[in-house]
């Protein structure tokens, strides 16, 4: 376990790091290296945390299985992921919508607010803003909806 431990830091941190100077480069303003686009960067960064979240997610999906069998695997993977997830995103999400903080979007040298009216808002609360074709108040909260819908996804998979 100890191997797969170091090998999973590995791997968050490679995708921390790539995220993070993607973001900087942006909010600087670079969005080239030369002949190069700083965007797969980007994108590589996040499959880079898709990978790990399911690596650690199949992991525990399987010392789940250990305590309760197969019965219940099902549920109890998703009540922890729910409350893992929604009660933060929904306190950032009121906060920002309401308080209109500019956290929707990167532009170079600032953060610029995600107008929306209560469409956006809603899908943003239940995390579906990818199906309902609605920005993200908060920059990063784009990529949660995939990660609840992959929460759907990987018990069947395990």
């Amino acid at each position: 376990m100890k191997a797969d431990s170091a090998n999973l830091d590995y791997l968050r941190t490679n995708a921390v790091l790539l995220v993070m100077f993607f973001h900087l480069l942006i909010f600087f303003g670079v969005t080239q290296v030369g002949p190069l686009s700083i965007r797969p960067m980007g994108i590589l960064g996040v499959f880079l945390f898709f990978v790990h979240t399911s690596l650690v997610l199949m992991l525990s999906l399987e010392r789940q299985q250990q305590k309760l069998g197969n019965r219940r695997l099902f549920s109890a993977f998703m009540v922890r992921r729910i409350f893992r997830v929604y009660p933060l995103s929904i306190v950032a999400v009121g906060v920002i919508f309401f308080l209109r903080l500019p956290l929707g979007h990167l532009e170079p040298g600032r953060l610029m607010w995600t107008s929306m009216g209560a469409r956006g808002f809603f899908s943003n609360l239940l995390l579906v803003q990818n199906i309902t074709d609605t920005g993200s108040v908060l920059g990063p909260l784009w990529s949660l909806p995939y990660e609840m819908q992959m929460y759907l996804f990987l018990p069947a998979l395990f």
